[in-house]
């Protein structure tokens, strides 16, 4: 019975169907996620030296840190914006401290340069001289 239905889903619905539409319906789905994070990448990066930029002004400003996260968080930028909410849902909803979530963002997202970036925030964090140091290189870095 087994061969029988084999051989109808195969040779009924079509060689073309098994042949073509099932493998470019794997290789999409296999894809996907590759995909998605090329597509992170490449909003992350140009947006980085903004970041910089706000970060910078809102400690200008007399911010703390999670403060100038949750600014990040609800600010314009997209794709960072997504990032530091992310940040902030490991702090309040999974109870991670500010460091820790930094890192597992840090090793969970697509853009080296925005890894490199969230990892140095987070050696630089608690001390506001090496921090502003760090914020402006990144604010004034070319992309």
């Amino acid at each position: 019975m087994y061969p029988v239905i084999c051989f109808v889903f195969v040779f009924g619905l079509g060689p073309g169907f098994f042949f073509v539409v099932v493998p470019f319906s794997f290789l999409v789905l296999y894809n996907y996620p590759r995909l998605r994070a090329f597509l992170l990448k490449l909003k992350l990066e140009p947006e980085l030296k903004e970041v910089a930029r706000i970060f910078l002004a809102e400690l200008d400003g007399g911010h703390t840190s999670s403060e100038i996260l949750r600014e990040l968080a609800n600010s314009d930028l997209k794709a960072a914006s997504k990032e530091f909410t992310f940040i902030l849902d490991l702090i309040d909803n999974q109870k991670e401290g500010l460091l820790e979530s930094l890192m597992i963002c840090a090793q969970q997202t697509p853009s080296d340069r925005f890894r490199e970036f969230l990892y140095e925030l987070n050696l630089t964090i608690r001390n506001e001289k090496q921090l502003r140091r760090l914020l402006e290189r990144y604010a004034n870095k070319e992309s």
